[in-house]
């Protein structure tokens, strides 16, 4: 068996059976591409797309595409989640550099190791979306407070609170990131930033 994984990573032989959970030595025939693609699935939730192909006389040459995390989401450990909503089931007792944080979902309103419709999961990341096509291509050491809805807080890595509100978050990110380069013009640091009226409020330390 050969698999190949969409970052350009590969597996052989050994390692490829014990990744498939297949024993060596197991007919080509005795396969089934369905129950085993199930098989992947349940063993490698990373996993989000396959395609497996027999190649006779007794090979088998599968095509992985892996999750990639585009944030965490807390939930009394910290858990990777992807662009789908999918909460990868990693769960790390300390805060994962490199990602978004996102706070105030309920454990009882998602499920780990599956994609979740979570209202909240979905707001979030179109928050996030916004924010890396407006603001910055990095939202690192961002956290998304979104345990109402209706009253998002967004806190910056400099520590600056920013009230978004409901509704109009890409008006809002656009007025955000004119007001950022305006206080870095001139070096202000405001304690927030609230977003949620007509004229934006900054609230001084």
């Amino acid at each position: 068996a050969v698999i190949d994984f969409d970052n350009g990573s590969k597996m052989e032989k050994v390692q490829a059976l014990e990744y498939l959970g297949l024993e060596q030595g197991v007919s080509i025939f005795a396969i089934d591409p369905a129950l085993l693609a199930a098989r992947i699935y349940r063993k490698h939730p990373e996993a989000a797309r396959l395609k497996i192909v027999k190649i006779l006389p007794s090979s088998l040459k599968i095509k992985v595409k892996n999750r990639v995390a585009v944030a965490q989401v807390h939930l009394g450990q910290f858990y990777p989640i992807d662009s789908e909503g999918f909460i990868l089931p990693f769960a790390s007792n300390f805060r994962i550099k490199g990602f978004m944080n996102i706070e105030g979902v309920s454990i009882s309103e998602v499920r780990i190791g599956a994609l979740n419709n979570s209202p909240r999961i979905k707001l979030a990341l179109d928050i996030r979306t916004l924010y890396e096509k407006i603001l910055s291509s990095d939202s690192t050491g961002i956290d998304l407070d979104i345990s109402d809805p209706k009253n998002v807080v967004m806190l910056l890595p400099l520590g600056v609170k920013v009230r978004l509100g409901r509704g109009g978050l890409e008006d809002k990110m656009a007025r955000l990131k004119v007001v950022l380069d305006d206080i870095a013009a001139k070096k202000l640091r405001p304690a927030s930033i609230d977003l949620r009226f007509d004229k934006v409020i900054l609230v001084p330390r």
